[in-house]
């Protein structure tokens, strides 16, 4: 399944704090540990610095990710 790269952006800066991100991206463990630990605030960083991360690759990058 493709998908966005936009999404993916937005979710990590609005969801990230339960790890939305990660259930977008189908790594399911990931996710459920950041619902697990999503009281620490540490969640959030993480998708933030993944979001940073992403917009600085670009979107050419996440595409050869995401075909993969």
């Amino acid at each position: 399944m493709n998908k966005s790269y936009w999404a993916f952006i937005v979710i990590c800066l609005i969801g990230g704090f339960i790890g939305l991100q990660e259930f977008y991206r189908e790594k399911y463990i990931l996710g459920l540990l950041a619902v697990l630990f999503c009281w620490t605030g540490i969640p959030y960083l993480v998708a933030y610095i993944e979001a940073l991360v992403w917009l600085f690759k670009g979107e050419n990058e996440w595409e050869l990710w995401n075909t993969k």
